[in-house]
């Protein structure tokens, strides 16, 4: 599953280039914003931290940055990563081997005792029960 995630990632991050270079010359500018975690009930992630940032700061910085193509990403020319410590991070990171990012983002949190893999995981269960929830309430009120 999170290697799923991940190429639809990488697929929304190198379509917006290609986009981006499509449409330049017709002066339509494509961004895409590059998100780590946020402090939401879906990333399970209660508390800020200098690289997890609240919703309502990470979307103040996201608006922002908007057109100022503020990214940290080498070579993504329209990617944007407003938050300043998550730029520093991808910075960073696009510099580093792919296996090393790859293992690195299968890590267990100490703090939390949860890996990145497992959040996505209990996030797809949650997903599939809830669908399982809303076809069960489709059906009586047929």
């Amino acid at each position: 599953m999170l290697a799923t995630y991940s190429a639809s990632k990488a697929f929304l991050s190198t379509w917006s280039q290609a986009l981006a270079d499509e449409y330049k010359s017709r002066g339509i500018v494509v961004e895409h914003v590059h998100t780590y975690f946020v402090v939401s009930a879906m990333s399970k992630i209660r508390k800020p931290t200098l690289l997890i940032p609240t919703a309502k700061t990470y979307v103040r910085s996201v608006l922002k940055h908007i057109g100022t193509g503020a990214g940290a990403m080498p070579g993504a020319t329209a990617t944007t990563t407003p938050y300043w410590p998550q730029a520093f991070m991808a910075f960073f990171i696009g510099y580093l081997p792919t296996w090393f990012t790859i293992r690195w983002t299968h890590n267990v949190d100490a703090e939390e005792n949860i890996s990145n893999a497992d959040l996505h995981i209990d996030i797809r269960k949650r997903a599939l029960k809830k669908r399982e929830r809303e076809a069960a309430l489709a059906a009586k009120t047929k």
